[in-house]
């Protein structure tokens, strides 16, 4: 069991389904909170979390199979950075640049942040001078897939990603 998976059964309750993906199990009726991308595709789930006072984010992703299976799990050491827009973006940069790096390059991202979201998904869209450089940052890095969707998802649903953007502002360094 790779160190991505411990970390997700550690802090969710899972149960196998028949035909082999892992779902969230509930207390109340509601549906699965994180949905499996179609096979051959992975899902990369992204956040950041900021400790406003002391001006410092720390960014936390992972890359999951349409198992559920985790690819890769990160955790970025503190930025010095009080902007939650920005570190959101930088999660997502994070994240894609690893996607690349593990040749995941049929890939679905998944933010808590609809900002952004709607930054990446129109073209004709004009991000605001703050993350202007990251959004064409991922505007490049998207021409190096060969699918790749950004998605708005409830900060519900991105639980996991949070936790680990929360562990990460404890961090001296990277942990992938």
């Amino acid at each position: 069991m790779t160190v991505g998976n411990r970390f997700i059964r550690k802090h969710l309750r899972y149960a196998p389904l028949s035909i082999g993906i892992c779902v969230t199990i509930s207390s109340s009726l509601q549906p699965p909170l994180w949905n499996p991308p179609p096979p051959s595709v992975y899902k990369l789930n992204c956040d950041a979390s900021i400790i406003k006072d002391k001006q410092l984010g720390g960014l936390g992703f992972l890359i999951r199979d349409h198992l559920g299976a985790c690819k890769i799990v990160a955790v970025s050491n503190p930025i010095a950075c009080d902007n939650v827009l920005i570190d959101k973006a930088m999660a997502i940069k994070e994240g894609l640049l690893e996607a690349i790096s593990e040749g995941a390059y049929s890939l679905i991202v998944e933010s808590d942040n609809m900002e952004v979201i709607l930054f990446l998904k129109s073209c004709n869209s004009r991000p605001t001078l703050q993350v202007r450089s990251i959004i064409n940052d991922f505007r490049h890095l998207q021409s190096l897939f060969d699918n790749c969707i950004f998605q708005f998802i409830p900060r519900a649903a991105s639980f996991v990603a949070d936790a680990l953007a929360r562990r990460a502002l404890s961090l001296t360094s990277k942990m992938v």
